[in-house]
């Protein structure tokens, strides 16, 4: 951590522009673009002489971009090659690029992530978060301050939680208890809809009175209580399953250690949130039993649409990996500034940078390298999983950089506190919608859910089997092998758009698909 401190005093253009202040009147300014000549290659990059100009010249603004860029640049070891800073109004957080001296760059910020690109935010406490969250409807909008005076409201510097590398900590998991109680408390609409439903045909007692090494396959018979859904990738390691000769032993209980690293972490998760029962498909399905199997299939749309909440192993390629991948994570840095943001002290705030996590133009990033779905982020590469993440009112999505909630209403991220309406409302229309949006809807579902990947090509169509139930309650027409009959001259003009040859879905004796369905 950085101790430098900064006095505050007027501000100028360039903070009104990347640090959005918010004066009493525009005489508050000291305009002076003549210190922030646009170099040759982007109008958005500000010379650190000028930086340090304007910061000298009294302007608190210039005075925390230029230091927060230059404790970056230390914890690089590379201070004496700064020569400018690129900035960006297309990310979240405030953001930036170094630019070293040297360094020839074209005018637009390609996609090539690196390490001199970092962003600003100010930390929200853990323990003043939930009122925080409760007052401002889950996520502050505004930035952090009050404009009292002009350099004490820099909506610019959101305010965002550190990443840190081991995701299993106290801290992380009091996060996600605050989302799931402000989405409990504070929502309406599906949100509030209750979570205690009939239990799935069998569920994981992972509440086992004074035996907390065991659990046992539980025969629910109707009982009404909560838990929680996993969705995670098989793999291709073998995977522990329940079969027609170990569903006795199953039932009489079985040790957690002996269970793959995703089952006993997802264990671990809804203890630790008080919630007694946990529904994992390879265990709670009879895998060598057809009609159960295909019985329970049937019943996706339930099991984790009535889940309290579903947890999705997103990262993890197989049951080995576990739901919580240790992370590397390059540590922040911070610096303090006087009365630029209010703290508990009412004299000094601290301001955080790191390395910037989330690249522009809609693509997402790792820390340092570009997402590759296939290898970082598996699950939502598979079909089975496809209706998992639709399906649910409420999923935790343990990604290998950071952890994700959504509800019906919203999404709320671990690394920044940013809120996306209606985000889960959006995936399934509802009953108010017209049937032409809900039939648009469909062939959205059919557009993405076809390009994922299947292990068995006869699963095409029982894999998307719940979502077209959720369908048929809005639109109750007859389901037509993936095609729908009162849209059937506009769902018949589906097309593909790959050159790979397809493998069509084959038909079986008594399961006669028609040449004309998309599966």
């Amino acid at each position: 951590m950085d101790s430098t401190v900064l006095q505050h005093g007027r501000t100028c253009s360039l903070c009104k522009k990347w640090l959005d202040t918010v004066p009493h009147s525009m005489s508050s300014f000291v305009l002076v673009d003549d210190l922030y000549p646009s170099t040759a290659s982007n109008n958005n990059d500000v010379l650190l002489s000028a930086l340090l100009a304007s910061a000298k010249g009294g302007c608190v603004g210039c005075q925390l971009l230029s230091t927060g860029s230059l404790v970056y640049a230390r914890s690089l070891g590379r201070e004496e090659d700064l020569e400018a800073i690129r900035f960006t109004d297309t990310a979240s957080l405030l953001s930036a690029k170094l630019l070293w001296k040297g360094e020839t760059l074209p005018e637009e910020i390609t996609d090539r992530v690196d390490e001199s690109r970092f962003e600003f935010y100010a930390h929200w406490s853990e323990r003043s978060l939930l009122p925080t969250l409760a007052k401002a409807s889950l996520i502050p909008l505004s930035g952090i301050g009050d404009a009292t005076k002009p350099w004490e409201s820099f909506k610019g510097i959101q305010p965002a939680e550190h990443l840190h590398t081991d995701v299993t900590s106290s801290d992380r998991l009091m996060l996600i208890r605050v989302w799931l109680k402000v989405c409990e408390k504070l929502h309406e609409g599906p949100c509030v809809t209750k979570y205690d439903h009939p239990l799935p045909t069998r569920v994981l007692d992972v509440g086992v009175p004074g035996q907390p090494h065991i659990i046992n396959l539980f025969e629910s018979k109707g009982k009404v209580g909560r838990y929680i859904a996993l969705s995670h990738c098989w793999g291709k390691t073998p995977i522990i399953k329940t079969l027609s000769t170990t569903l006795e032993t199953f039932k009489s209980g079985m040790p957690v250690e002996s269970l793959p690293k995703t089952f006993q972490e997802a264990i671990l998760l809804t203890r630790r949130l008080g919630i007694q029962y946990l529904w994992i498909d390879s265990l709670c399905i009879i895998q060598d039993d057809e009609a159960d199997w295909e019985r329970e299939a049937s019943q996706m749309a339930s099991v984790y649409g009535n889940s309290y909440l579903t947890i999705a192993a997103s990262s993890a390629s197989d049951s080995t990996v576990g739901c919580f991948i240790q992370r590397t994570v390059r540590p922040c840095q911070s610096y303090k500034v006087k009365d630029c943001v209010p703290s508990e002290d009412g004299n000094y705030t601290e301001v955080f940078v790191r390395q910037r996590l989330r690249q522009l133009c809609g693509l997402e990033w790792f820390v340092g390298k570009r997402i590759n779905v296939k290898t970082d982020r598996p699950l939502e590469t598979r079909a089975w999983t496809y209706q998992e993440d639709i399906l649910p009112r409420r999923i935790l999505k343990l990604y290998s950089d950071e952890i994700i909630f959504e509800c019906e209403q919203q999404t709320v991220r671990e690394s920044l506190f940013e809120r996306t309406n209606n985000s889960r409302g959006l995936r399934i229309a509802n009953s108010n919608a017209t049937p032409e949006v809900i039939s648009d809807q469909w062939r959205s579902h059919v557009i993405q859910y076809s390009g994922r990947s299947f292990t068995y090509v006869k699963d095409r169509l029982p894999a998307l089997s719940g979502i077209a139930y959720e369908f048929h309650k809005l639109n109750q027409s007859t389901y037509c092998a993936g095609l729908w009959k009162h849209s059937i001259q506009e769902d018949l003009q589906w097309h593909t758009e790959t050159e790979t040859p397809l493998t069509r879905l084959e038909s079986t004796e008594g399961n006669a698909l028609p040449t004309w369905s998309w599966a």
